[in-house]
């Protein structure tokens, strides 16, 4: 797109070009409590401006102020306030067309006023005039489209870190290639920079992605890799995070059971320890059964309970928790050019098993500085380009 609309908060940036992804960005983002508070911070939209004549790209302001008018929980209490940036140019089609037609009087074989053909050389053959209703040629960007996505992320860095915020909303899924979703420059930027950065969350709402209803509790799953740095951080943030509002979300793990490791022979919920072994041992060479452990403490401690698991749930937690899987096992399938697979290496798999879930948001560990390896940007992209579910 050659051009895009941000809409920031105190807490949470929603990027936005008018495509119908991002207005349910704009639309989740606007839900009092979700994300910002509606008597005590301001939603500011910020808007890319393109220089085009073409009337669709300048709707995206106003389908988002359309979008907060009809909605039921923002409209009249909704604060905020547009600011706009040029963040692409284009040539003048103009000027394009007419250097183009326009010859250079002494040059090429146009000859200039009062020069004489050559003796015995044929008078050259006066060119046909371009039809005076010839559409004039198509306007070129002056940028590349990754050069437009990262003035974009700049601009947004700046915005960000000028209003707090720590929550970036972006719609996906404006073009799709097949039955997979065509990810952008814009969202790739996004990924590459923001990822890695402590303290800083992304969303991702896909055109294609489950109706999420502004009262509605959420359903997600996260996504813990026992290889990571802090595998766990990220369950904690998402708890956090969905506790404060007090809507009963439903949270679930999926925990990669042999990430760059032989298939277990037994269950992926047992660890199968011999005698011999020693418990450091065992978790030294698999270290699911205490990341497994750590998870269900961590759920316990905000009161949710696996209904399979003749649990109760904790006084105030969410009956709709008991119908939904609290603790899952991933378990990858070894191919014949990758015997021991990383979950970087065989995104399918874990797209295809999310198929088992009916969740709205995919919550994918932070970029590792320490070892790009484990929940790669590659990883990232890969969730991005299915249909579902959202991504965070």
């Amino acid at each position: 797109n050659s051009f895009c609309t941000l809409l920031a908060a105190r807490m949470a940036a929603v990027l936005n070009d008018g495509s119908p992804a991002a207005l349910r960005a704009l639309e989740l983002a606007s839900v009092p409590g979700f994300l910002i508070n509606h008597d005590e911070q301001q939603l500011i939209i910020l808007h890319g401006v393109a220089e085009s004549k073409d009337p669709a790209q300048h709707q995206a302001i106003p389908a988002a102020l359309e979008v907060i008018a009809k909605s039921r929980v923002a409209q009249n209490t909704l604060n905020y306030k547009v600011e706009m940036k040029k963040v692409v140019s284009f040539e003048s089609a103009n000027a394009v067309a007419s250097a183009a037609a326009t010859p250079t009087p002494g040059t090429g074989n146009t000859p200039a006023p009062g020069d004489k053909p050559a003796k015995g050389a044929k008078k050259p053959e006066p060119k046909a005039a371009p039809a005076p209703d010839a559409p004039p040629p198509p306007p070129k960007p002056d940028r590349s489209p990754e050069e437009i996505a990262t003035a974009i992320a700049d601009y947004c860095d700046a915005r960000c870190a000028h209003h707090g915020v720590n929550t970036v909303l972006l719609g996906v899924g404006a073009s799709m290639q097949g039955k997979s979703i065509a990810v952008g420059t814009v969202a790739k930027e996004f990924v590459k920079r923001f990822r890695s950065r402590d303290g800083r969350r992304l969303l991702f709402l896909k055109s294609t992605g489950p109706v999420i209803r502004p009262t509605a509790a959420l359903r997600m799953i996260v996504l813990v890799i026992p290889e990571s740095p802090e595998p766990t951080a990220h369950l904690k943030e998402a708890l956090a995070m969905c506790s404060a509002q007090g809507r009963g979300d439903r949270i679930g793990v999926l925990v990669v059971a042999n990430n760059g490791r032989p298939k277990p022979a037994a269950d992926a919920t047992e660890a199968v320890v011999s005698m011999a072994d020693s418990e450091e041992a065992a978790e030294e060479r698999d270290p699911t059964q205490a990341i497994t452990a750590e998870c269900i403490e961590i759920l316990h401690q905000h009161g949710l309970r696996d209904a399979s698991t003749g649990h109760v749930a904790d006084e105030g937690a969410s009956m709709a928790q008991e119908t939904f899987p609290l603790m899952n096992h991933l378990v990858l399938e070894p191919t014949n050019q990758l015997p021991t697979p990383t979950v970087d290496e065989v995104p399918n798999q874990l797209i295809k098993s999310l198929g088992g879930f009916k969740c709205d948001f995919l919550v994918v560990p932070p970029a590792s500085g320490s070892d790009p390896v484990i929940a790669s940007d590659q990883l990232a992209l890969a969730c991005l380009a299915a249909p579902k579910p959202h991504v965070m």
